[in-house]
Order: structure tokens, then sequence, then C-alpha cells
């Protein structure tokens, strides 16, 4: 065949070059025509399908390239032309592979928040939004997985890093698969997508003659870093509020979780701070942690509309604990908690208020304490219950949390007391 027809079929459509490129096959499969024959030829010549060549010769080969075809088609034998695979298809997911697997790379694509391979989302707004988002470093997504590349591969580990991920609010959905394997190895793709984290907002109201003012600006993964970030200043008819506060949940990197906040009010004040490292995991073996928050506030009553009472109301608590676990065993982690909490409310007169009724009396609660945890891994994986178009994770395992404690005058409290609570949760599924 000439260059220039070879040329020709290249620039045609796949399936008009496909039909040209096997009735060219069908041609040289019988060989060249005779000027007599020609002559006895139809005038409307059958259409050539590939049904039609794999039914004549149903164990062929599969058909080479079209250029290929078609340069040689009468030195070719036989064929059978390709399955033809629709766009939408995709390849089906690796198995996976053995626990006890060596893991090889771990390889972190963060996605943005529209897709414009789906439809309906290659719009340029859309893409707009996603140039002015700040995408999730793979850092950030690295440091919450409970594998890295060298460790023996467990599908548990796997699917509560899935888990861990997809609890984050700045996450859309997280799926980690593998992708390659061999000589003993399996290299793993951590895919995620993100929402968008940056919210502002403001408003003003008036209701009974008051003005009611807000303003806040909040984002859940500043900068793609994961950290959040909040300003807001409210006025309303009690107070006006001014709050800065900052989380990072992965402090230098590790499972350290840090939140700091700070308030101004315009009759008093609040500041919290806590450090903790948590049972990030159910077959994580200790927690230990610090919590301080503290605020001063001028609360009112009310009578028909009217403040008839003032009084300062100050609060202070402190509490410091411990935890062991044995990690996740027979589908189920069991955790003991110790520690101690200080809590002291304070309540006195106010300007301006009555001197009926009287403040609630102060109290002064200091107690140690002790808790137990026990939860079965029960996890299932459910779309659009809670959240259109979201994945989530569902623990229908039974979980009981208790914690008992006594406070006493020998610990600074007022008197002596027991403290305690429980709770109990099993899930059903239909």
């Amino acid at each position: 065949m000439s260059r220039t027809l070879r040329e020709a079929l290249r620039r045609l459509a796949p399936p008009v070059a496909r039909r040209l490129a096997l009735l060219l096959t069908a041609v040289a499969l019988a060989g060249p025509l005779s000027s007599s024959a020609l002559a006895q030829t139809p005038e409307v010549i059958p259409e050539v399908t590939p049904e039609a060549i794999s039914e004549a010769a149903p164990d062929a080969p599969p058909c080479p390239p079209i250029e290929e075809t078609a340069a040689a088609a009468g030195s070719q034998p036989p064929c059978a032309p390709a399955p033809e695979v629709s766009p939408s298809e995709e390849a089906p997911e690796p198995p996976h592979p053995p626990d006890g697997t060596l893991i090889g790379e771990v390889i972190i694509i963060p996605k943005g928040i529209f897709d414009p391979n789906e439809p309906g989302e290659n719009k340029k707004i859309f893409r707009f939004a996603d140039r002015l988002h700040r995408a999730t470093r793979p850092k950030v997504i690295e440091r919450q997985l409970l594998f890295k590349s060298g460790d023996a591969y467990s599908r548990e580990a796997v699917e509560e890093s899935e888990r861990i991920l997809r609890a984050n609010r700045y996450l859309y959905d997280a799926d980690i698969r593998p992708v390659r394997q061999e000589d003993g190895r399996v290299d793993l793709e951590v895919v995620t997508r993100d929402v968008w984290t940056l919210r502002a907002g403001a408003s003003l109201n008036r209701a009974g003659g008051e003005n009611s003012t807000n303003f806040s600006l909040e984002d859940s993964n500043f900068l793609g870093t994961g950290k959040d970030l909040t300003i807001w200043r409210i006025s309303n008819v009690d107070r006006t509020s001014t709050l800065f506060r900052f989380r990072d949940p992965h402090l230098y990197g590790q499972h350290l979780q840090l939140e700091a906040s700070y308030a101004d009010y315009s009759d008093g004040g609040s500041r919290r701070f806590e450090l903790e490292r948590p049972f990030y995991s159910l077959d994580a073996r200790w927690t230990a942690g610090f919590k301080s928050w503290s605020f001063d506030r001028v609360d009112s009553l009310y009578d028909r509309g009217e403040v008839f009472q003032k009084f300062d109301h100050g609060h202070d608590f402190l509490e410091i604990f411990g935890g062991l676990s044995p990690g996740l065993q027979d589908g189920a982690t069991r955790r003991l908690r110790i520690g101690f909490t200080h809590q002291k409310d304070t309540f006195n007169y106010s300007p301006g208020g009555d001197s009926t009724p009287e403040p609630p009396q102060s109290r002064t609660l200091a107690y140690p304490w002790i808790g137990f945890d026990y939860i079965e891994d029960g996890f299932v994986v459910a779309r659009d219950l809670d959240r259109i178009q979201r994945t989530e994770d569902l623990n229908l395992g039974r979980q009981f949390q208790s914690r008992i404690g006594w406070t006493s005058p020998s610990f600074g409290g007022d008197e002596n007391q027991a403290i305690g609570s429980a709770s109990f949760t099993a899930g059903w599924s239909p």
C-alpha cells in the first residue's frame, strides 16, 4: 500500500479506519481479482464486519495495529479483531496481597476539590476554585497512615488508615489500593480528594430593639497543612466576643494534638489549652494528655425579656490523664485510663442586678478517676447515609465507655461525692 494511503488512514476517525483495514484484510485473503472477476462483481458489496472475520477464523490471533495491517495486508495470516473496550470501563482493581507482604513504594496523590474528568465538573468556575484552593500536602496525608515503606502489609492497617483520613473535615474521600505486586513487594497508592475549607461570613440582625452582628473566618485546612485556624467576632444582647483559635492535629509531624484559643469578652474572657497524644487507632497502645480551660463572664437572668439579675461566673478546669491498651486483639480493643480532674465554678453578685434571687452556690470538684473502654472493630462503609455523596464509616460493633471518680476535701473538693459516667452503644444493619 502506498505511503499516501497509509497517511490517509491515519487521519481517519478510528471506526472508519478500522472498517477500511478489515476490508483490505478480507480482500487480501481472497487473493488478487482478475478483470473477468471484477466484471462479475455485484454493484453492492456486502459489508465486511469484525464478527464475520471472527466467525471465519475463530482461532486467529488478534489483528496488529491498523498501519501494520494496511501495509502488509497481502502477507498477514487471518486475524481476529481486538475486542472493543468502552472508554468508561476501568481496569479491575488489583487484589489485596496477603498480610505480611513487604510494602514497597507508597504513592500519595492528593487531588483538588473538583475532578475535570467527572461529568459536570469540567467548568471554568470549578477550575478557578481549584486554582484558588491549596490542595492538602502529601506529608499531611503521610503522617496519618498506619504504615510506611518497608513495613509488613496489613489489610486492617490499610482500612483503618482510610477511616482516619476520611474522619478529617477537609477530605471528601480517601482510597488506598495496591497498584503493583512483584518480587514479594507491593506498592500502595493513596488517593485523597479535598473539600472547600475556607469559610467566611458576616451578618447583621435587629430584634427587640437590639442589634446583633457576626463576623467569622475559618479554615480547617490552612494552606493545605491540615491545621485549623478560626477568627470570629460576635456582638449580641449579652456580650461582645472576639475569638482566636488554633488547632494542630499532628504537632511536629507526630500523633500529638494541640488546641489553643483566646477569647476576649466585653464582660470577661476565655482561655483554653490542650495537648494530647490520643488513642489514634484501634491498635494504639498508650495515651496521655493535659487540658486547661478557664473563663470569666457575667451571666444574666431574664423575666419577659428584661434582665432582673446578673452574676459573675468564673470557671476553671484542669485535667491530666493517661492510659494503656494491649492493642487490637480478637477483633476488639480494651483501654484502661486514669487521671485527675479539678473543676471550680464561682458565682458572685454583679453590679446592675437585683439582690434576689441569690446566685448559684460556688462549687469545687477535685477527684482522681479511673476509666475503662471496650471497642469492637465492627466498621462498615456506607454512602449517602448522613452526608450526600460522601463515604462514611460506621462502627456497628459494641462500644462501652465508663469512668468513676471520688471527689473529697482530701483532694481539694467541697464534699465527699462519687462522680461517674457510662455509655453503651451497639449497631445493627438489616
